[in-house]
């Protein structure tokens, strides 16, 4: 299952899709990140100047989304991580770290 982490100290396991982007919507200057943990992984957010920083971690290491994206490409990316669809293709490449 997913669990949901945010810098704010709040811990949501099992959240819904719908719960996902309530989280998102509350990221900001003092709430600045979120990690959608599962089994063999986690997506991560953190705000920045530039826009949404995303990584990723699986068995295979970790990886950062070469750009930055805005609040609804965001959100985009984490539904399709939550609903197992193709979400990597949501970004033009991952570096591995």
């Amino acid at each position: 299952g997913f669990s949901i982490e945010m810098a704010n100290g709040e811990i949501i396991e099992n959240p819904t899709t719908e719960k996902l982007e309530e989280s998102l919507k509350t990221l900001n200057d003092e709430n600045f990140y979120l990690i959608l943990n599962r089994d063999n992984g986690f997506l991560q957010t953190s705000t920045s100047d530039q826009g949404y920083i995303i990584q990723y971690s699986d068995q295979s290491g970790m990886y950062e989304a070469e750009e930055y994206f805005n609040h609804d490409r965001m959100i985009e990316i984490f539904v399709a991580y939550i609903d197992d669809l193709d979400w990597k293709e949501l970004a033009n490449k991952w570096i591995k770290m």
